[in-house]
């Protein structure tokens, strides 16, 4: 069944969603029935198993919200980090939440910005290309960011639940991922009994270890 508005709505992320002085959007798409639909899947997959993962997927998008108390924050993410901003001829999205990710952005539009905010003269460089020439340069750079798309018109596919699944428990996975989405995939192979192996450099460490302790421990510990 698919229940789009009320999905969102059952997710939280409605409530973080907006300007900070109005009303809370609906997001485009089906990224909160498609979060359900596969956690239900797992859920099921992982019954009879000595690891059920049994977590609600529409929860898990304002998961990290609710440890850190963020609220709505417009054209900013509810972190701070990642802004939406236009182009000549669209938006695209970039994150500036890693210690290095000034450099990466100086080196976006070609100036030396790791002593100042750095967002006025991205902004400003953004607004002077396309989405196009934006993405093709974050791409060769590494920088967390890329071009505002139309959603898709229905939900993903998710897999058929008679289809026969691999079991992980006992398996080794290392991960060398940062931040959320990574972790999290990490984090629900490690509740299907997979051994986990977090792999940093002291020079680029996870940036989640500069937020909130609690949800770095929940998706780590």
């Amino acid at each position: 069944m698919n229940d789009r508005v009320g999905d969102w709505h059952a997710s939280g992320v409605v409530e973080l969603t907006g300007r900070p002085d109005g009303a809370g959007l609906l997001p485009p798409g089906w990224a909160a029935t498609v979060a359900r639909q596969l956690s239900t899947y797992l859920r099921r997959a992982t019954a009879r198993s000595a690891h059920v993962i049994d977590v609600d997927g529409r929860a898990l998008l304002s998961e990290r919200a609710r440890f850190t108390g963020w609220t709505r924050r417009g054209k900013r993410s509810v972190g701070g980090h990642t802004r939406l901003l236009p182009t000549s001829d669209g938006w695209v999205v970039v994150a500036c939440a890693r210690p290095d990710d000034p450099a990466l952005l100086g080196a976006l539009i070609g100036h030396d910005i790791t002593e100042v905010d750095p967002w006025p003269l991205v902004e400003d460089w953004i607004l002077a290309h396309t989405a196009a020439e934006f993405d093709t340069r974050a791409a060769l750079l590494g920088i967390a960011g890329g071009v505002v798309t139309t959603p898709e018109p229905a939900p993903s596919v998710v897999p058929d639940l008679t289809t026969a699944h691999r079991a992980v428990d006992g398996a080794l996975v290392v991960d060398f991922s940062a931040l959320w989405a990574g972790p999290l995939c990490s984090h629900l192979l490690g509740l299907a009994g997979a051994r986990i192996l977090k792999i940093e450099t002291p020079q680029r460490p996870d940036g989640a270890r500069h937020g909130n302790a609690d949800f770095y421990r929940l998706l780590h510990g």
